[in-house]
Formats: C-alpha cells, structure tokens, sequence
C-alpha cells in the first residue's frame, strides 16, 4: 500500500491554494442551503433499496444526515490537512464497518455532487468563476472518493 502524505496528495490532485479559495467562495452559496440539498439527496436515496437496509429509523438517517452536514461543511472551509484527510479515511472505516456496498456511496457522491453543481450553474457567479469553481469541487470532490474508497479497502 502507497502511503501519501497529505502534501504529495494534494499534489497528486493538482489542488492549490487558487482551488481552495475556489471551494471557500462557493461555499459562501452552498453552506446555507446544505441542509435542504441533504434533505432532497435523501429523498432520492429512499427511492434505493439500500435506503431501508442502513436507515431503517428516524434515528439513524437523523444522525446519519448529521454527519453528512458536517462532512460537507469541512469540506467547504477550503482546508485539506492531515486533520482533513484523517476524516475521510474514517468515513470510509465506517462505511465498510456498516457494509454499505461501494456503488451505493459512489451513486451517492455523483447525485450530490451533481446538486451542488446544480446548484453553481443556477448561482449568479459569471460563467468564467463558475467554471473554475466547478473544476475545483470535482477534484476535492474526486480526492475525497479515492480517500473514502481506499480506507474502504484496507
């Protein structure tokens, strides 16, 4: 296994300080309307049938739509350090934990991800901007997965 510290990962993702800023600035947008995203995510997971198997009451899709807030929120303060990258590794602990298969939390991350982007193009930011904050979430968007993934498979 390839151990990467969290400098050659962002490296690796081609993320600066110009992409951070990026995700900073849109989440000046995103943040206040993250819990009504969460709230239609989960209304298209429940159309899934792993919608009952992992979030068979109230209580656990509540905590579960918890912990998604807080992970978007980190991830919308535009700081990826070793903190940063600890956390994903334990999302991706205890999604394997739990055994929710891959593909569901990988349907999971392009249906939200496509919220969000959504969510720029309906924005007022000019079309330049807009395109270079889009490529920006995609890729601490893509870091995130490979992270989650990996921790997943160790």
């Amino acid at each position: 296994m390839n151990v990467r510290s969290t400098e050659e990962i962002m490296k690796l993702y081609r993320i600066t300080d110009k992409e951070l800023n990026s995700i900073i600035e849109f989440g000046e947008i995103a943040v206040p309307k993250l819990a009504k995203l969460l709230n239609s995510w989960y209304e298209w997971l429940a159309t899934t049938p792993e919608y009952e198997e992992f979030f068979h009451d109230e209580v656990t899709q509540k905590h579960a739509q918890k912990m998604q807030l807080e992970y978007w929120k980190t991830f919308f303060t535009g700081e990826v350090n070793d903190e940063y990258i600890a956390y994903r590794k334990k999302i991706g602990e205890i999604h394997a934990r739990i055994g929710l298969p891959q593909d569901i939390y990988l349907a999971g991350v392009e249906h939200f991800s496509q919220m969000l982007l959504d969510l720029l193009d309906s924005s007022k930011i000019p079309t330049k901007k807009a395109g270079d904050i889009r490529r920006s979430v995609l890729k601490v968007v893509h870091l995130d997965m490979t992270t989650i993934v990996q921790s997943y498979e160790e």
